[in-house]
């Protein structure tokens, strides 16, 4: 059969187990609703900033939420209708300027710390950039959030007054440092520890080691 993945086959429900090859940002309400209350679904699940969790989700009863667990590191292709865009050059000036206040090595220290702060940093999708003539010393981290907010951050220097820039609504550099910040006071939690709820009309939830315990924006 050939169709859309994301609508999942309703010919054949209710399952007992769905499984996806294939990573998707939104659990599609559709295998919810195509699995029996108890069933599990399991696909690869991510951030555009961390394409990274593996999510094991118990369905619930009709009408009640749905929760789940990241049970590993995984990283697969995205789902065509929910791929990330790539971050583009930016197209206005900087508005601000300033030196940074974290090694920006430590944005993408390990997969637990950048899964972490895809969490609390959303819709932001970073890329490395470089001036062919001087490689390390132009070596940048670039993160946009497709809505008109870009920054970058210089990795040599980076506590010189121009390592980094920053224009749009959002501060989004700032946004990567706070969230590495709170998963560091988190005591750096292991991708395991976090999870997910998915409310009957779709709203996803991500918390770290109890739903109660809800992940909020930097």
């Amino acid at each position: 059969m050939v169709g859309d993945g994301l609508a999942g086959w309703p010919a054949g429900s209710p399952y007992d187990r769905i499984h996806s090859t294939a990573a998707v940002r939104h659990v599609p309400l559709a295998w919810i609703e195509q699995t029996r209350p108890g069933g599990v679904i399991v696909t690869p699940w991510g951030t555009p900033y961390a394409n990274a969790g593996l999510l094991r989700l118990v369905v619930g009863e009709r009408g009640q939420d749905s929760y789940g667990r990241f049970v590993a590191d995984v990283s697969f292709m995205w789902m065509r209708a929910q791929r990330p865009t790539q971050p583009s050059a930016p197209r206005t000036r900087p508005d601000h300027m300033g030196r940074s206040e974290m090694d920006p090595d430590l944005a993408l220290e390990n997969v637990h710390a950048a899964f972490a702060i895809g969490l609390r940093v959303p819709n932001v999708r970073y890329t490395h950039t470089w001036d062919a003539a001087d490689p390390p010393g132009t070596f940048h981290i670039r993160l946009a959030d497709g809505n008109g907010s870009w920054a970058s951050a210089r990795y040599q220097n980076w506590q010189s007054d121009d390592a980094v820039q920053q224009a749009g609504p959002r501060r989004l550099w700032d946004e990567i440092t706070t969230a590495r910040t709170w998963w560091q006071h988190q005591g750096t939690p292991r991708l395991s520890r976090f999870g997910l709820t998915i409310t009957p009309t779709g709203k996803q939830t991500a918390w770290l080691d109890a739903p109660a315990n809800a992940v909020s924006p930097a």
